[in-house]
């Protein structure tokens, strides 16, 4: 027997599984020398204790010689911390520190974050001087004083556990290191988590990472000296390894600093364990796919491998009801396990899960003298089983059995479907327990073969004992592809050799450039990810070392009350709750629509529709918005018809890269200064009313940040009812008696303000534009030319935010009622058409001229089947094809949804592999005028020879006083 065995163990939801490993004899077929199942308890250490005693029982048996000196390594999976914070139990207070200078600050912390979690986690937050903009330079000068001053009060407020988040950090990380440095000399018990560590480019899910992180940092030392205590009451004497996310090990070091990063570990776990069973790298072509299906107790979880990767989701990981940017895998899940509960409707109609009877499956099952029909029962009955008692099933028909299986068999063919990137038969592997479910020997459309691994029962653990080593580069950086590829791919390689790998092992698993819009030269978002085998000779810190602490609290107890009272959390306290939705709005006795936290979600959803794969993600503005309003400020919306033909309004929007609106968010002061600036320049010396530019994207909400902080109302239109790449898109500049180009301004954060007071055309505007805002770090507030109430109501297009509302409520009402959320769209604006079902296979873009320009490619789906969709890009969706042949063109609205929620994918995000639907949209009247054709036809695009056929008559809006009734 080898010396250096490794204990696997991976903790479920119904059972702990361990197993014991030779992966050194044969590195591509470890072997597995013994393992075992047994429940999992309530307090996980019990039943993970249990496992490890009966696996070394079995291996003792087996050879009475063996020895825990032998294994050489723990690894766990653990639900431990993401079970914290789902039950809201020990989780720490958290004092935030946010480096951004004048950036950032219209969001205050953890502002989307539930009510009952915010309470248990919000401990006080500071905005400090400091952040880097996307090329290194410093917003505003990093201040030692302001630090000292912000560590003394957190160490008044009796607080130790500190999230610093610094702006464009995982670029610079210089900042956060100082911070921790100053913080730790003043509270010499602090627990400070730095952001950079946690997660990638996108500053609110990175920061809400990070104080997420903090709030688990006193129990991961709690949780890790028990680890290590389990390890030492059976004499084992190996290091212990926690599995990442993305099935990649983490050291106990490290594991205390970073406990969020295993919070998704289990489905991972399963697949690399699958993997690793069959021996997939030598049985499989290097650019293969293979799915792997692992069915457990209560769910069936179905993921991809290709080229030996777990495929990745392309958005991050919602936690609990916080955003987050963890690189999680791409799994479908759905309500299908041995513990699924079985019923029969009054139809006949057989149901099966998704409830679950879980761990009491072996009380609840009838098999075991329970009275709950279960697919255990119906295997057991079938033969594909033999446990528990056969004889209480049967009084099952074979006939009922026969339909229950092949229910399930169905639920299965239906998810490997979903899953498959494309319509050829790949290989399926079954794992999990529950996998004795599907019959030996069974074949399954969609897959060309069917393997049941040896040891299937405990992939998880498997794949959690053969864990590698990995490390993730995400920054942006000038980037030469023929100079600079090897030179990045060593450092992510010298990483993971830090870290512990073989050197001679690791290799480049993900390498991603994407060049970043509007920025000048060749800045590039760079993306790199190398995995390798751990060193068996590495030393690692001894565990007793590392989970010495200095926490002072229990953390058993609530901590509720710990730190001083503040004022943020009696605002989240005085906030309106408004689970239930709200079909209705209210209008106050001057006629205004006076927005709520709803309503602005609403309208952040169907401007996200309306964005035609452009505009920027409307979700950040979204919660500045929400976040005013929490703060006692309104946010009043007006029928244009009611606007006086000699009252002003002013049009705003923000103009940017959307990797670096990401990053550094608009702070509110540009746009409130773009209001004041323009008031001169007013027929009337001021500006009565704010409206949005476009109405699809992030610009949808941006003028309701100036309109709060200024108090004045919004106008209810805009003028392009969706989102276009450039100015002179806009409504008003169509016709010769519309708006003059002149006077314009924009502005930043730091209180630069240009005015535009005289320029000749709209487009010498763009362009002026788009050379200012690259002064400005790539990110401004704008406010085009003010337009009179007579203007805007002939060349506007009125109702726009209420067609945003409209279209939000229509897809939240159709998720609660089960319904189509994406017919809900369909059936609200008249004459749109759902064109596409199908997935992603290839997305090719480049930067010309500061526009995001490119194509994506799907194969189709369902009844699209054996089609081909090709859409082509400038910042938004321009022309879509069916093999070959164009369907919709521009200015109709093309947008691309997720098939299953409707949720918009962006053109920046639309990635491999990415099940989706495209539907087209009417867009308004003014849009589809000759006048508007000179300015937004495909010809304006460089579809020289293509002519705007619509896909059907052009769609008008009605006002908010016809689409909802008054509270």
């Amino acid at each position: 027997m080898n010396k250096n065995l490794t204990l696997g163990i991976d903790v479920g939801g119904t059972n702990t599984d361990c197993v014991l490993i030779d992966s050194v004899t044969d590195p591509d077929n470890p072997k597995v020398l013994s393992s075992c199942k047994s429940p999992t308890t309530v307090d996980i250490y019990s039943g993970i204790k249990n496992a490890i005693t009966k696996t070394l029982e079995i291996i003792s048996d087996k050879d009475p010689k063996f020895s825990t000196d032998k294994i050489k390594m723990m690894s766990i999976g653990t639900t431990t911390f993401i079970n914290a914070i789902v039950t809201r139990q020990r989780l720490a207070k958290v004092a935030v520190l946010r480096l951004c200078g004048p950036a950032t600050i219209s969001l205050l912390p953890m502002t989307d974050w539930p009510r009952d979690l915010y309470k248990k986690v919000y401990g006080c937050h500071y905005f400090l001087s400091g952040g880097f903009e996307y090329d290194g330079q410093e917003i505003s000068k990093f201040s030692e004083s302001e630090i000292e001053k912000a560590a003394l009060e957190i160490k008044e407020r009796g607080l130790t556990s500190v999230a610093i988040s610094c702006v464009f950090s995982p670029t610079n990380p210089t900042q956060e290191i100082r911070a921790k440095k100053i913080v730790e000399k003043i509270i010499p018990d602090a627990i400070v988590t730095m952001s950079h560590q946690i997660g990638l480019l996108g500053f609110l899910e990175r920061e809400n990472s990070a104080i997420m992180n903090a709030s688990l940092r006193p129990l991961a030392s709690k949780v890790i000296e028990q680890f290590s205590n389990s390890a030492k009451g059976f004499n084992l004497k190996c290091p212990i390894f926690l599995t990442q996310n993305d099935g990649t090990l983490i050291s106990c070091k490290e594991a205390l600093k970073t406990p969020v990063k295993t919070f998704t570990c289990g489905p991972t776990n399963s697949i690399r364990g699958a993997q690793a069973l069959i021996g997939l790298d030598q049985t499989l072509e290097e650019n293969s796919e293979i799915m792997i299906v692992d069915i457990g107790g209560s769910t069936t979880d179905v993921g991809l491998l290709r080229k030996g990767m777990v495929r990745e989701q392309a958005l991050g990981a919602t936690i609990s009801g916080v955003k987050t940017n963890f690189k999680i895998p791409d799994i479908l899940s759905l309500g299908l396990g041995g513990g699924s509960i079985i019923t029969v409707d009054e139809n006949e109609e057989i149901q099966i899960g998704p409830i679950s009877v879980g761990y009491e499956l072996i009380n609840r099952a009838k098999i075991f003298g329970g009275d709950q029909l279960t697919t255990s029962d119906v295997a057991v009955a079938l033969g594909l089983a033999d446990f528990g008692d056969k004889e209480k099933v049967s009084d099952l028909s074979e006939e009922f059995l026969e339909k229950v299986y092949q229910k399930m068999k169905a639920m299965i063919e239906d998810t490997i479907d979903r899953v498959k990137l494309s319509e050829k038969d790949i290989p399926v592997i079954l794992c999990g327990g529950g996998s004795i479910l599907v019959k030996e020997g069974e074949t399954l459309r969609g897959a060309s073969k069917v393997i049941r691994p040896k040891n299937f029962g405990v992939a998880n653990a498997v794949g959690s004992a053969i864990a590698q080593i990995s490390h993730d580069i995400d920054c942006m950086v000038k980037y030469d592809p023929e100079n600079d590829e090897e030179k990045w791919k060593q450092k992510s390689k010298d990483y993971v050799v830090k870290a512990g790998g073989d050197p001679k092992s690791i290799e480049i698993v993900e390498f991603e450039t994407v060049p970043v819009s509007y920025l000048p030269g060749s800045l590039t978002r760079l993306k790199i990810k190398a995995m390798g085998k751990l060193l068996p000779t590495y030393k690692f810190e001894n565990f007793e070392n590392l989970t010495k602490t200095n926490v002072k609290y229990d953390l058993e107890k609530d901590q509720s009350e710990k730190g001083v009272e503040d004022k943020e959390v009696k605002k989240w306290e005085n906030a309106k709750i408004e689970n239930k939705i709200e079909l209705g709005i209210t209008i106050d006795k001057d006629g205004f629509w006076v927005l709520s936290e709803q309503d602005v979600d609403h309208i952040a959803i169907g401007a996200a529709v309306l964005g035609a794969g452009g505009g920027g993600a409307p979700f950040v503005n979204c919660l500045r918005v929400k976040s005013m309003i929490r703060q006692g400020k309104r946010v009043r919306v007006m029928d244009p018809l009611a606007m006086k033909d000699t009252e002003t309004a002013l049009a705003l929007g923000g103009l940017g890269a959307p990797s670096v609106v990401d990053e550094k968010i608009l702070s509110g002061i540009e746009n409130t200064n773009v209001v004041k600036t323009m008031q001169k320049y007013s027929k009337t010396g001021k500006i009565e009313y704010v409206m949005p530019i476009e109405c699809g994207g992030l610009n949808s909400l941006e003028p309701m940040i100036a309109a709060a902080n200024l108090d004045i109302p919004i106008i209810d239109a805009d003028f392009m009812q969706r989102a276009f790449p450039k100015v002179q898109m806009c409504s008003p500049f169509f016709f010769e008696d519309g708006l003059k180009s002149y006077p314009s301004c924009m502005a930043d954060e730091k209180g630069n303000v240009v005015v535009y007071e005289r320029v000749m055309t709209a487009t010498l505007l763009e362009n002026l534009m788009r050379d200012t805002v690259m002064r400005m770090f790539c990110l401004a507030g704008v406010g085009l030319p003010p337009i009179t109430g007579k203007l805007l109501k002939k060349y506007a297009i009125h109702n726009t935010l209420t067609l945003a509302k409209s279209i939000g409520l229509a897809i939240e009402v159709a998720k609660e009622k089960k319904e189509d959320p994406i017919q809900a769209i369909l059936d609200l604006m008249i004459g749109g058409e759902k064109i596409f079902i199908g997935k992603i296979t290839s997305v090719k873009r480049e930067i010309k001229g500061g526009f995001n320009i490119g194509n994506v490619k799907i194969v189709g789906l369902d009844h699209f089947k054996d089609k081909i969709c090709e859409i082509e890009f400038q910042n938004e969706n321009l022309i879509a094809k069916i093999d070959g042949k164009v369907k919709i063109t521009v200015p109709d609205i093309i947008e691309l949804v997720d098939t299953d929620s409707a949720e918009p994918i962006g053109t920046e995000l639309m990635k491999y592999g990415q099940r989706v639907t495209v539907i087209a949209l009417p867009t308004a009247p003014i849009l589809q005028t000759n006048e508007a054709m000179e300015f937004i036809s495909p010809k304006c695009f460089g579809y020289e020879n293509l002519d705007f056929v619509p896909i059907s008559k052009p769609f008008t809006p009605k006002g908010f006083k016809e689409y909802f009734k008054k509270n």
